[in-house]
């Protein structure tokens, strides 16, 4: 007897297991065919424990046909293993009559064993006679999941992405496993007059469990946090459930406290499961989006950037006189043309530097270098534009004077200092500006102070954020993007600086500050 209180307590087990594995299943979204049918193998599985159960339990054991339950749970989980073969990954068969067909021999088993003895005959104790029509229910069952296995493993054969071909080998190894035990136990053994072991079957489930948790664990199939989440959180549930109603009927306080109890966690178990999906949803959305933009900036960076680079130099070529002296006109055209490929060249450089800085993707050199020294080579660099935008700039740096700082030269020259020089040819032509150098408590700060257009305290707000463009910035420069000082910006701040901008309101010129540590300041990010 004690044996037997064992073995149900084990098969009540099971069903706790699969009905919850179940119920996650069918939480995943009733739309998917697979998750239906994998939590009707489940259903099926819990059934079948409970049938056994029945038939072992002695208060329960004449309370019904436990005989025929337990045959026809056993039958119709490989009935459900055939569909579920049949559309995973992708369906097979397609039409009703597949489904029909199939389902037939299990309804006429189904008639045999609620209504007469031709397959379970007297039932004598814990053990039965096997009737005439036994046979037939063995080679239906046998059928099915031989059935089973060949839809899998055409669906291996048909599917040649890696990933999915594992995860058909993993399920199809423990369908196999666990249910040639279970027909040896329950099928075979019975068949022989053999009934000691029949309540092995389900427990043998486990390894189709285990096979099913191995793909979800390595390759997933499922999203394992979630199912996680969900398996405690049901586990907690029943666990609740049944220290619930077994309190006695006397207890009437105790019982309404707990049962507002289970009503508060319930509820709060919902919504805590809800969040973690949500959360898993939008982590797996972020992923998507990433890798879509890894594909737009490599397309841009191959198949844009390239292409214009290569048109600066052939416009470049012509100018210099390669290919012979130009009219004025077309000199003028080419000029024009050399001035705007080349415009269209650093929106494109700037918006992949954003997107690299924002991803953590550009790596910064971490050396010493004289800040004095490339502002004026940037000086030099942008002395044409200057020219061109009538911009009188005055540099007030002292010529003997060495302003060390720490980090990555040319990413500091072209992010912070391209950007500020080139806004001063677009927003302050025609204007006086002034370039300085200070170094003091530590500290080495750069103003460029312009009498351009100056800056609004409404567009003073978005100046430095992504995309920020000020209203008359967008009236003199259309094309504005709006990216080169959030650049600056995320740039200075690697470095371990600051950049900010001061103006007294339109028209009234404008002051950009950079302040950047002094000496042997270190750069925060990956030495190139």
């Amino acid at each position: 007897m004690e044996n037997l209180n064992l073995i149900i307590v084990l098969l009540l087990l099971v069903v706790v297991v699969n009905a919850i594995f179940s119920a996650i299943l069918f939480s995943r979204g009733l739309r998917n065919i697979f998750n239906i049918l994998f939590g009707l193998i489940s259903f099926g599985v819990a059934a079948w424990s409970i049938a056994i159960s029945g038939f072992y339990s002695e208060a329960l054991h004449s309370y019904t046909n436990w005989l025929a339950w337990t045959h026809s749970s056993a039958l119709f989980i490989p009935l459900v293993f055939v569909y579920f073969s049949n559309v995973f990954p992708e369906k097979l068969i397609k039409g009703k009559l597949f489904y029909l067909i199939t389902a037939l021999p299990f309804l006429a088993i189904l008639y045999y064993l609620f209504t007469d003895h031709a397959i379970v005959g007297k039932i004598t104790g814990l053990e039965y006679e096997i009737g005439p029509g036994y046979i037939y229910y063995q080679i239906i069952l046998i059928a099915y999941f031989l059935a089973g296995y060949c839809l899998l493993f055409l669906q291996y054969r048909k599917n040649k992405e890696p990933v999915r071909r594992q995860q058909i080998k993993y399920i199809l190894i423990g369908s196999i496993t666990a249910s040639m035990l279970g027909m040896i136990t329950d099928l075979i053994f019975p068949f022989l007059g053999i009934f000691n072991y029949t309540w092995l079957g389900p427990i043998f489930t486990v390894i189709l469990v285990v096979s099913i948790f191995i793909a979800i664990l390595r390759y997933h199939l499922f999203n394992i946090k979630v199912i996680i989440t969900e398996f405690f959180s049901l586990i907690v549930l029943v666990i609740l459930i049944v220290d619930a109603f077994s309190t006695g009927a006397e207890n009437i306080l105790i019982l309404g406290i707990k049962s507002v109890a289970l009503v508060i966690i319930t509820i709060f178990l919902y919504f805590f499961i809800r969040g973690v999906y949500k959360t898993e949803k939008l982590a797996k959305e972020l992923e998507v989006a990433n890798k879509r933009q890894e594909d737009l900036l490599h397309l841009m960076n191959h198949d844009v950037k390239k292409p214009l680079s290569r048109d600066i130099s052939i416009f470049a070529s012509i100018l210099d006189g390669s290919y012979g002296s130009l009219p004025p006109q077309m000199k003028d055209l080419v000029e024009e043309g050399f001035k705007l490929t080349r415009a269209d060249t650093q929106k494109i450089i700037d918006f992949l530097n954003d997107a690299n800085l924002k991803t953590g993707e550009v790596k910064y050199a971490s050396l010493p270098f004289d800040l004095r020294r490339v502002v004026e080579l940037a000086v030099q660099g942008m002395k044409k534009e200057l020219m061109d935008a009538k911009v009188e700039l005055k540099i007030q740096i002292e010529s003997d004077k060495t302003y060390l700082v720490k980090g990555d030269e040319e990413k500091f020259s072209g992010h912070v200092l391209g950007n500020l020089l080139k806004n001063l040819t677009t927003y302050a032509r025609a204007a006086r500006a002034v370039l300085s150098l200070v170094e003091r408590d530590g500290k080495i700060l750069l103003s460029l102070k312009d009498s351009g257009i100056g800056i609004t305290s409404d567009d003073m707000k978005n100046l430095f954020t992504k995309g920020g463009k000020g209203a008359k910035a967008v009236e003199i420069n259309k094309e504005a993007t709006g990216e080169g000082l959030y650049d600056a910006k995320m740039t200075t701040e690697v470095h371990g600086g600051k950049i900010w901008a001061e103006s007294e309101g339109a028209g009234k010129g404008s002051t950009f500050f950079v302040e950047l540590p002094a000496g042997e300041a270190r750069l925060p990010v990956t030495q190139n």
